[in-house]
Formats: C-alpha cells, structure tokens, sequence
C-alpha cells in the first residue's frame, strides 16, 4: 500500500470515529438531559476561604463568607457530587500590598471532580468579595468553662477549669480586639455530679454581648473541662404534723410526703436555726375527712424571714390516706330460688327468711338495706321431692357476707304448675 492509500485508508477510519462519537453523543444526550442548576447547592451555601494574605496582615470582616454557584452538565452527574468535599471556594488575596488596608479579589472555584464527570461552573453568585486587612498579633488568653445556659437548679458551680488552660489566638488586630472571652461551652451531663469532666469541648471567642467573633483562629481549638458543683444552702426533712381527728369509723392507713426534703436558701444564722430542728413540720389538718387526702401545703410561711425552698417553690405534696374501719351487722333477708327446672315448680320453701352476717365499713354499714342483699338457694339440676339446700348470698361492692342463720332451706319441688306462690325462679 502506497504512502498515499495508506493516510486515505487513516482519513476514513478518523471520520468514522468522529462520526461514531457524535453518534454516540447524541443519543446519549437524548437518554441523559443535560440541566442547568442555578442555586447550588440548594440546602446552604458553601463557605469563602480567604487565602494567600501578604506576610504579617490578616483579613477580616469579608463582605462574603459564603455563596452558591450555577452548575451545568447531567442530572445524574451533578446529584453524584459532594458539596462539602468535592467544591471549594476561594478568594486569593496575594494581590494585596503589605501596606494596604482594604482589598477586592474574585471568588474562585476549584473543583477537580467537577471536570471527571462533565460537569461545568457557570458562574458564582457573589464573584466578588472586599476584605479588609489588619496587622497580623497573636495573643494569649485563658479559656473560661461554661455550662449550657444557667446554672443546674439548685446548684451553683465553684470551680472551673480547662486543659490546656490557656490557648493562642492569631488574627487581625482589630478582629483579635474584638474578643472578650473564650469560651468552652460543655454538655449537658447525663447526671449531675460534685465532679463533671468534659472532653473534646469546642473553644469560642466571644466579644462583649457573648457573640461569637470571627476571623480569629484559637489554637489549640478544643480543650478538656471540668466543673465542680454544689448545693445551693442546706436540705432538711420535711414530716407532715396531722391535727383533728378523722370521720367516725375511718383510720388512717399511710402517710406521704413529696418532696421529702427541702433545699433550702437563705441568711447562713437562719439556715443554722432550721438545721438544728432537725426537720421541717408541715401541719395537715384532717377534722371529718372520710377518704383519701391529697393536699399542697405552702411552705413559705413556715419558714424563717428570708428562706426559700429552692426545690419547692410551689409547696409540697401531703397525701393521707384513711380507711374505713370493719365492722359486722345482721340483718334478716328474704330467700329467693334460681335455676329452677323446666316443668317444675316450688311446693314450699322454709325457712323463707334468713338471718345474714355481713362485714364491710363501720361507718357505712347502717345505712345498708336488707333488700340490697340476694339471699338465693340454687336449685340446678335438681327434680321433683325435698331437697336440702346451702344457701348464697350476694352483697354490695364493699361489703363481705360472712354466714346465714339458718345455713341451708328446705325444698319441696313438684312437676307441673306451680303449687304455691313460691319466691323467684
């Protein structure tokens, strides 16, 4: 093959190559759409560094700290990537003089994962970003430990400490000016304790209304707290005093208390005072009651000038509980049949009346009507003749049959009609 053929023969198989991929291209742009994603990404925008400061300024105070970007490329492609590590933001300030004091420079995007997956940035929302620039100090400063909002209720804490107990801080000078406190804010422990260590607490620079200052960098970052807390003033038993007397046939049963201690605060020669009665007497009067009490008691009276319960503000919880006390009456009642066979009837029944024994609260048991109780003898399953039979009885919720006098009734039952007006089938 000639020179010639040889590079007509390499023509053709480049312009059916070329071909193929346009081929290809097409039909997989028709499979997969390309989009255009103009807020990215769409669940917060990312973070503007600022990088490259002349030696000895810091920047601070940026009129961006973070954007979003516009994406062009596959739907597929832009979903596979990750914000937070495949997209970085920048502005280069190497531009800056050492002298200057302000400084503009354009936001930057690198993301090489971007052009693997045919992914393009179109634009950047905030390109631009002004940046002031101050002297760069580093200070030392101590690191103040916190705990989450106030103090624990009924505590106060008494030491703090943290290690290292004190950190670097590297920034502009007016930015680094700005800071008032480092903070290290702890957890809330899962228990409360004399003793509570904290590891691996964030330290924040704050300024002078507690917001956080940025622009400065603390080294290290993240420190190990300690907090020792105690109770605020003294605890002392509280005992519930009961005056009066309960109703007629009740006693009490049970007593309780909630809280059984007080913590209590105040004037130190006041808390001695109430420490050396040794416990707090909460009176409940109980004059007629007749069941369970349950009664919030103020304690605030009881208490000398100046002494509050820290625990209890509202007062404490008494519950007395008072119990009908058991007593027995007799009382005659009348005896009915049940279950009485088909095509049978009562010829006669004696005796048709009963004495009954009954037990249930003394106070209530006077007011117990006979009709109340079910006297009954159960004739199931017995036939035509005399029959002796041991009586029942049914009695009211409360109240306990104890016997019946006589204990069981004659019966006479015949088949047929009925030969006698004989109580209840």
């Amino acid at each position: 093959m000639s020179g010639r053929q040889w590079i007509g023969s390499l023509s053709s198989l480049m312009l059916a190559l070329v071909l193929t991929l346009m081929l290809w291209f097409v039909a997989t742009e028709r499979e997969r759409q390309l989009v255009t994603v103009d807020v990215y990404p769409r669940n917060g925008p990312l973070p503007v560094a600022l990088i490259g400061a002349p030696e000895g300024r810091s920047p601070y105070d940026p009129s961006v700290r973070e954007t979003t970007v516009t994406l062009r490329g596959f739907g597929d492609a832009i979903a596979a990537l990750d914000p937070a590590r495949d997209i970085r933001l920048a502005a280069d300030l190497g531009q800056a003089t050492p002298q200057a004091t302000t400084h503009a420079a354009l936001v930057q995007v690198m993301c090489a994962r971007c052009a693997r997956l045919g992914v393009r940035v179109m634009a950047v929302a905030d390109s631009r970003v002004e940046v002031r620039l101050g002297r760069t100090v580093t200070e030392t400063r101590s690191v103040h430990v916190d705990w989450p909002g106030a103090a624990p209720s009924g505590h106060v804490i008494t030491r703090q400490s943290a290690t290292p107990a004190q950190v670097r801080l590297w920034g502009a000078e007016d930015a680094v000016r700005r800071v008032q406190r480092l903070v290290a804010v702890t957890a809330e422990p899962e228990q409360l304790q004399d003793v509570m260590r904290f590891e691996d607490v964030p330290v924040i620079p704050v300024d002078d209304e507690g917001l956080r200052v940025l622009d400065v960098i603390v080294r290290p970052d993240r420190v190990e707290a300690e907090l020792h807390a105690r109770r605020r003033g003294i605890e002392v038993s509280v005992r519930p005093e009961l005056t009066g007397v309960e109703a007629d046939g009740y006693y009490i049963t049970g007593v309780a208390i909630e809280p059984q201690t007080l913590q209590l605060e105040g004037p130190a020669d006041e808390l001695r005072a109430v420490e050396a009665a040794g416990s707090l007497r909460v009176p409940v009067a109980i004059d007629g009651e007749a069941g369970d009490i349950v009664r919030r008691v103020a304690v605030g009276d009881l208490l000398p000038p100046g002494v509050s319960a820290i625990n209890a503000p509202e007062g404490v919880t008494v519950t007395v509980n008072l119990t009908p006390l058991p007593g027995t009456r007799t009382m005659e009642a009348a005896v009915t049949t049940r279950n009485l066979g088909e095509a049978l009837s009562v010829q006669s029944l004696a005796p048709a009346r009963v004495d009954v024994l009954i037990s249930g609260p003394r106070a209530e048991l006077a007011l117990l009507r006979p009709d109340s109780l079910t006297v009954s003898a159960d004739l199931a399953g017995l036939g035509p003749g005399r029959h002796t039979v041991r009586l029942g009885v049914d009695a009211p919720a409360g109240y306990l049959p104890r016997s019946t006098t006589p204990g069981t009734v004659e019966v006479v039952l015949v088949a047929g009609a009925r030969a006698t007006a004989a109580p209840g089938r």
